[in-house]
């Protein structure tokens, strides 16, 4: 359902019918649950205004469920002083609890290197995160509306965006940073016009205080509204509540895609952690390509990468990542990183090891049944009578092998790849270098001389994890099987 009012049109003054839209509106997208507390982040602007008098009428006993927060990003002298009076006073006015900060912006954008726009969003959403621990609050309420929706998709289609970038913002999303995972952002405003909010302060009879900054041409989301909108509205005065089908639009289609990525990202995750997730590489390339870049937005954002910090050029390069050579690595935003390992995609903050996959140094013999310990991975080597229902589609993973045992010819020695090595793979009847497996299976030269070899005295019967040699194959004669199995040392099974 569109606003009702559009850009140029006269907005209404009848608060009630507002407050009624805004209420429909938050229980459409369940903004507030029974109980929520709310700190609103209130800049003394028409739309965060009209936010805390909207949520002063729509929570119930807003005097002890609702703060207002207001922080001075230390840009414009007294200004901020004297905005923090003005919005203080009128939370004092409503009964409400009132939270305020002081920060340097200039010095934080020059210590993180960001634009002074990222800079001061990053230090306000913090400071509504600890607000909100502070008050012992779940949400966190915006005055975003409508046309900063139009703003924003405008402002994302400059950019180059996808399906996520068109959708805009939404009623309710994971909170920004990260460190505030428990939090909610709510925007109950998303469906007003900012001539809406205009009019609703003036029939309250406040005086909003305007930033100048939202004037300045430098920053480009003010260029859209003051150069690229007026001139939009020439080809079609109706072009704000356009751009808004077209985000609604979106919406429709990427939930649709979203709940296919989300099972799709359930299927091949491995492990994950609040710093690194991993990701096994066959379901991902299965997937359409399109399908594949929404798995990765989705498991850039569970790693906390803000949404608009997340591109369609980086998802692009995820893409080819995972089907790409092993051992490729790529630098992502927020400090993320990935890179391909074998049969896995890490994505996180830190990733593990150099490369995961049970190295050898030395050559070890054994017979079975032995347990072999390899660098933090452990060989473990058991003889067992063949069952007669046994299907050779259960080995569980490419680290576990299973071959006749009676075709063995000696004690089992495990080694590093040697140069000249040769085998006859399961499935062929000539010989093959290692060297070429190896540049078929894409493993990079720095790992080769560290890969495990497994041999008997007639020569190489495994290749770990790539290939089995034919001579010692199961076959419907085979009566006893060795099992031959590399996990962790832990207990945990190789990726």
């Amino acid at each position: 359902m569109m606003p009702a009012a559009g850009a140029g049109s006269s907005p209404p003054a009848d608060l009630d019918r507002l407050v009624g839209r805004v209420r429909a509106f938050a229980a459409e997208n369940c903004l507030f649950g029974p109980g929520d507390r709310v700190v609103a982040g209130v800049s003394g602007g028409p739309d965060s205004l009209t936010l805390l008098y909207v949520l002063v009428r729509v929570v119930p006993d807003p005097s002890g469920r609702v703060a207002v927060a207001y922080l001075d990003h230390g840009l414009r002298g007294g200004a901020g002083a004297e905005e923090a009076a003005f919005v203080r006073g009128l939370a004092e006015r409503w009964g409400l609890t009132f939270f305020t900060d002081r920060v340097d912006t200039a010095a934080h954008r020059r210590a993180r290197g960001l634009s002074l726009e990222a800079a001061a969003r990053e230090l306000r959403y913090r400071f509504l995160g600890e607000t909100a621990r502070r008050f012992g609050a779940t949400r966190v309420a915006v005055g975003h509306t409508a046309s900063d929706q139009v703003e924003t998709v405008l402002l994302n289609i400059t950019r180059g965006t996808g399906l996520a970038g068109l959708r805009g913002m939404r009623p309710a999303s994971p909170y920004p940073l990260p460190e505030f995972g428990e939090l909610t952002l709510i925007r109950p405003l998303l469906r007003l016009f900012r001539e809406e909010t205009v009019a609703a302060c003036r029939a309250l009879g406040l005086e909003p205080r305007e930033d100048p900054m939202n004037l300045d041409r430098r920053y480009p989301r003010n260029r859209i509204r003051l150069d690229v909108l007026p001139a939009l509205r020439q080809v079609n005065p109706r072009v704000d509540l356009a751009v808004l089908r077209l985000a609604e639009a979106a919406a429709a289609d990427l939930g649709l895609i979203e709940a296919q990525a989300e099972a799709a990202l359930a299927e091949a995750l491995v492990s994950a952690s609040d710093s690194e997730l991993v990701l096994r590489r066959d379901p991902l390339i299965a997937r359409p390509e399109p399908l594949r870049a929404h798995i990765f937005r989705l498991a850039l954002l569970r790693l906390g990468a803000g949404e608009p910090l997340i591109t369609a050029y980086h998802l692009e390069r995820l893409v080819r990542l995972a089907a790409g050579r092993v051992g490729t690595r790529l630098d992502l935003p927020g400090g993320l990183k990935a890179r391909v390992d074998y049969d896995v995609v890490r994505v996180g903050r830190e990733l593990g090891g150099p490369a995961d996959f049970p190295a050898v140094a030395g050559a070890v013999r054994f017979a079975p049944p032995a347990r072999v310990l390899l660098d933090g991975w452990v060989l473990e080597a058991v003889v067992m009578p063949r069952p007669a229902d046994w299907d050779p589609r259960q080995i569980p993973d490419r680290w576990t092998v299973f071959l006749d045992f009676d075709k063995v010819v000696g004690d089992l020695e495990v080694r590093p790849w040697q140069a000249g090595d040769v085998f006859v793979p399961l499935g062929l009847s000539g010989r093959k270098k290692l060297q070429d497996l190896f540049t078929e299976a894409k493993v990079p030269r720095d790992l080769r001389r560290r890969w495990p070899v497994l041999t008997d005295r007639a020569g190489i019967i495994w290749v770990a994890g790539l290939r089995l040699a034919d001579r010692v194959k199961v076959t419907p004669e085979t009566r006893r099987l060795l099992r031959v199995r590399l996990c962790r040392e832990q207990g945990e099974r190789g990726a």
